[in-house]
């Protein structure tokens, strides 16, 4: 039902507002200093920063000082537009002007929370920040939103996950706080590896909102992450219908056309992307990712460049000039870019088996050895880390070594043909005909007609009559 009241309260608040900027724009013009109550500058400091003026809400909060210096009000508001700055030493001094009065309300303590967090001192922001959200009352969806990232980046993910989720449950219109919330949660959910938690729980925003493009987005970045490719595309077509703007939309749209292998697709979702953030180091490397698998490598070295010129320490980046140096066969270059790319991120198994790869091509077996192990106790399951394991054994006369290894992947890949097809054709490439015929028969049991994978593997097989007798049997 149509509430009159509560019109004739916004029309009085507006009539209010727009009477303060007449007097304030006014005395401003005239170069006056006219006389404001303190409530009255008080609500000039929420219309200016409301409508993301901050220069006169810097104006505003100076003359509250200079008017009524035994405020704290605009000292916090000083020290608030200090930080947005990043000049934390001066927005510390008037804080501590505000400490030295004894008056202490929920502002004070979520400026010291944010101080805090630009030192990098998370546990100390978190004492604050949750002392700002208890005298709220547990309503304050802003410090709830900056204890969602906090708890993400000390590993509290359940934590982070609650909160970050109560932000979305809280009426807010600040549609900046609820991004931020879904981002923390799907960080959450990625670190929880809770994917069909972050499915449900992002269908279910869906639902109440249909169209909120960034729940679109990260409902498609799970789907993409479960395999599921077709209903990621269209979650992304979705979010990037409603909102064209989202530039991570279009980069993850690039990432599923890649696990689709249609590389031309995801270039031009990439560069959809790039249009919208030229200086992104994520969809920087991204395009550049997309010229290295067209195999346009000066192109792609000149992206991953441009990224790592952004973002030094960007793992990725590294491990795309890795392989655009090992396709030219710079080995020593290629092995440099990915020990860099493993030293930063030593979790991603891909950048310590392809750095075990051109250290073999090297003869540098022994660091090859301690890549692989690495990759093993990463993935234990890692086909392609346990054969090359293998192949470095017997490369290194260590022929048992390599049969251990490779009985270890049997139990781990015990109905996987392919692991088979592959062993059978490591046994045979290393002189070992018995064994590599009684493991081709055991692929062969398991997938008949997979047999192609062993026999590009070792194509000596096709002109031995044992092994082609025993796949004749099968075709």
């Amino acid at each position: 039902m149509f509430n009159d009241d509560e019109d004739d309260d916004d029309s009085a608040s507006n009539e209010y507002i727009l009477e303060l900027l007449e007097r304030y724009q006014s005395s401003v013009a005239n170069g006056e200093s006219a006389f404001f109550m303190e409530d009255e500058l008080s609500s000039l400091c929420d219309y200016f920063l409301e409508m993301q003026d901050l220069e006169q809400e810097e104006v505003v909060a100076e003359m509250g000082r200079r008017m009524y210096p035994e405020s704290n009000f605009f000292l916090i508001r000083q020290a608030n537009l200090l930080l947005d700055k990043d000049m934390l030493d001066e927005a510390e001094e008037l804080m501590t002007q505000v400490r030295d009065t004894g008056e202490q309300e929920m502002e004070y303590y979520r400026v010291y929370g944010r101080i805090n967090l630009l030192k990098g001192e998370w546990e100390k922001a978190e004492s604050y920040l949750k002392t700002t959200l208890e005298l709220s009352g547990n309503t304050d969806v802003l410090t709830m939103g900056i204890l969602a990232g906090i708890y993400n980046t000390l590993g509290n993910y359940q934590e982070a996950l609650n909160m970050a989720n109560q932000v979305l449950l809280e009426p807010t219109e600040d549609n900046e706080i609820r991004e931020r919330a879904m981002l923390d949660m799907a960080m959450a959910y990625q670190e929880l590896e809770d994917i069909d938690g972050a499915i449900n729980r992002y269908q279910k925003i869906i639902d109440e909102e249909p169209y909120n493009a960034h729940a679109w987005q990260y409902l498609g970045t799970f789907y993409n992450d479960t395999g599921l490719f077709e209903r990621a595309l269209k979650a992304f077509d979705y979010s990037i219908t409603i909102d064209p703007s989202i530039a991570l939309a279009h980069y993850h749209q690039g990432l599923t056309y890649l696990n689709l292998k249609q590389v031309d697709k995801a270039y031009e979702s990439m560069c959809e992307g790039l249009k919208l953030n030229p200086t992104d180091p994520i969809l920087l490397c991204g395009v550049g990712i997309c010229h290295e698998k067209k195999g346009e490598f000066p192109q792609a070295r000149k992206f991953f460049g441009e990224t790592l010129s952004i973002e030094p320490d960007y793992a990725d980046a590294w491990y795309g000039l890795g392989n655009c140096e090992r396709n030219a066969r710079q080995f020593m270059q290629a092995a440099d870019h990915f020990r860099k790319a493993a030293d930063l991120d030593p979790s991603e198994e891909n950048y310590w088996f392809c750095l075990a790869e051109v250290c073999m091509e090297l003869r540098n077996l022994q660091e090859a050895e301690s890549a692989l192990a690495k990759v093993l106790s990463l993935n234990p399951a890692s086909l392609g880390g346990r054969l090359l394991m293998a192949e470095l054994y017997f490369d290194t006369g260590e022929p048992i070594k390599a049969q251990v290894v490779l009985a270890e992947g049997e139990e781990m890949h015990a109905q996987n043909g392919l692991f088979f097809f592959l062993q059978a054709a490591c046994y045979l490439n290393n002189g070992m005909r018995t064994d590599a015929l009684q493991t081709l028969q055991t692929a062969l049991d398991l997938e008949p007609g997979g047999f192609d994978a062993f026999l590009d593997a070792a194509p000596e097989a096709r002109r031995l009559k044992s092994f082609v007798s025993l796949i004749n049997k099968y075709r």
